[in-house]
């Protein structure tokens, strides 16, 4: 969902796809080949207070109206099923007088887990002199020089680094030295280009309020939005997350030999050789072990972000809760919370539930020597002494965190950008900071590629000097568009079109020459379902075999065919699969894919 969202996708459009997909889930995940029959009711709180969650698993199971129960405040039908449970009883029950029942629950004592039950952890720390160590050699952030360490009048030449991350939007300057000059970090809240232009706007203004100029000679973007902020902004480069996450690493260890970065939603593996990067893995789906997966676990528990390693150094028996994807994880929380443990415990637990979650989904290596001696940590998450010292403690050794553990990827890319503007000794092409200031963008869902049978079903942004990015094709020739061909699909983007914007569709050309190009698919499928002239080799047999279109017998229908027909058989071949017959197959799938 961040990347789409990063890259322009309407979120009326994720919302509704994430309905389809928790339907989609339930049905095919949770029945598992067990027919789900009408009349169906529709209880709880997330069917109750989302009635197109409704509307779409009707659709998708094909219900009809009377098909259909959706009860009076179904959010409560677990409580309401207790109550009615005692009924029987009620007869023969005293009366819960409430005020005493109040008394004897502040009584009431924290349940001591019963013998063998539960695992024992030790706390991060075994003595004050080893945390005093820990917080020695781990200090605070060092915090971006600001306009207040520049005299009045002076021009500050930096190059200025985007991250468009998972869950938040990071800027870097970096002066020529490569030190950090300033800094932006906030929350995307669904609305990252938003963000970025109040961020690159607030900077400008402290930088004028305190009369530094700021001469910004190149601009670079990384992260899931890498391509749309490069699009906005006039980047001078863009590049990939992990390469960017790679040099700023270099930059602070030059003999760094493995680096892991953990974000709001995910993780980074980066091994490095001499500078040279060597190998990277990424978590592939997960995002359990990852900031998000944290801050929402302690706001269920009441913790403020910034107290978690208060509250996980302060416990003496952290929970145990092991790797576990978020959805699992709660049960096990639930679980230590029965057992006696707070809050302490529980956010001991899971910051040590990241680091097993790290070494078990993503870096999956027998022998920890393979991270080598430099082992550098950075990412949001690691802002966090308590996951800092989960992985120390995991390794055996200290590790060194990067002295901006939040901002790497924004102060790699700004680096990058800089090499990449002097190799060809080039003036930057960003629009400048004035020009942020009038920024204007709109996104535009729904608009159909025509250059193939596909009819790709693109997203656009429309920006305000008449440039456009075009995300959700399928391949390079839906990225080309022009003002008139998005005005033909949506005639509301006609009220921004600038004056005179109307580029060629196909870059160089005037016109499109994709167009006419064959669809190599249609005559493959043509060429393997065609009926081909054969040879009995024996008297026609009044059968008829039936050949599935799917898997091995499409690629090899030819073969399968022509032998049965050779032998005198009749063959029928299945129809073509679509998108309701896959729907209506998803309630008979007995097993995960």
């Amino acid at each position: 969902i961040q990347p789409l969202l990063n890259e322009g996708i309407p979120t009326t459009d994720l919302a509704l796809s994430a309905l389809h997909a928790v339907a989609r889930q339930t049905i095919g995940g949770l029945a598992q080949g067990i027919d789900i029959e009408p009349p169906v009711i529709f209880e709880g709180g997330t069917l109750a207070y989302n009635p197109t969650l409704v509307r779409v698993f009707r659709e998708q199971l094909n219900l009809s109206d009377d098909q259909v129960i959706v009860p009076r405040d179904p959010q409560i039908m677990v409580a309401r099923g207790a109550a009615l449970s005692l009924t029987d009883m009620f007869a023969s029950s005293q009366p819960i007088d409430l005020p005493d029942a109040f008394v004897r629950l502040d009584k009431l004592e924290t349940v001591a887990p019963a013998s063998g039950e539960g695992r024992l952890a030790q706390p991060f720390f075994a003595t004050p002199a080893e945390q005093a160590d820990f917080t020695a050699r781990h200090g605070k952030e060092t915090p971006a020089k600001g306009p207040d360490a520049y005299a009045p009048g002076e021009t500050v030449r930096v190059a200025l680094g985007i991250d468009s991350g998972s869950t938040t939007t990071k800027f870097a300057l970096v002066d020529e030295a490569g030190e950090l000059v300033d800094s932006f970090y906030a929350s995307n809240n669904g609305r990252p280009l938003d963000v970025a232009q109040q961020g690159l706007v607030s900077l400008k203004n402290r930088w004028e309020t305190a009369g530094v100029t700021l001469a910004i000679d190149a601009v670079g973007t990384t992260g899931y939005g890498e391509e749309l902020f490069a699009r906005a902004f006039h980047a001078d480069y863009h590049t990939v997350e992990t390469v960017a996450h790679a040099r700023a690493a270099c930059a602070c260890v030059p003999d760094a030999t493995f680096v892991l970065d953990i974000g709001g939603q995910d993780m980074k593996a980066i091994w490095l050789n001499h500078g040279v990067l060597t190998d990277i893995v990424v978590n592939e789906a997960c995002s359990a072990g990852c900031g998000s997966f944290l801050e929402g676990f302690a706001k269920n528990l009441g913790i403020a972000v910034e107290d978690i390693a208060t509250e996980a150094f302060s416990s003496k028996a952290p929970a145990v809760l092991g790797s576990r994807c978020t959805v699992f994880m709660n049960s096990s929380v639930v679980s230590e919370q029965r057992r006696g443990k707070g809050p302490g415990d529980i956010m001991a637990g899971l910051c040590r539930s990241i680091i097993e979650n790290v070494f078990t989904k993503v870096i999956r290596v027998s022998n920890l020597n393979r991270l080598g001696d430099k082992v550098v940590v950075q990412g949001g998450t690691f802002r966090n002494d308590a996951v800092l010292r989960a992985f120390e403690q995991y390794l055996g050794k200290p590790v060194t965190r990067a002295p901006h553990p939040g901002l790497m990827g924004a102060i790699g890319i700004a680096l990058l950008a800089r090499e990449e503007c002097r190799k060809g000794d080039a003036d930057t092409s960003f629009i400048g900071l004035d020009a942020v200031e009038r920024f204007e963008h709109r996104e535009f869902g729904g608009v159909t590629c025509r250059r193939c049978n596909n009819r790709c079903q693109r997203a656009v942004v429309a920006f305000g000097d008449g440039s456009l990015y075009v995300t959700g094709n399928r391949c390079p020739r839906g990225g080309a568009i022009s003002w008139d061909e998005l005005v033909r699909e949506v005639p509301a983007a006609e009220e921004l079109r600038p004056q005179g914007a109307c580029e060629a569709q196909a870059p160089g050309t005037g016109r499109d020459r994709t167009a006419a190009a064959p669809n190599l698919f249609v005559d493959r499928e043509k060429l393997l379902f065609e009926s081909y002239p054969t040879v009995p080799v024996s008297g026609g047999r009044d059968v008829t075999i039936g050949i599935p279109r799917v898997l091995e017998f499409w690629d090899t229908m030819p073969f399968w065919s022509t032998f049965f027909s050779t032998l005198g058989f009749k063959v029928r071949v299945s129809g073509r699969s679509t998108k309701a017959m896959y729907e209506r197959g998803l309630a008979h799938v007995t097993s995960d894919t």
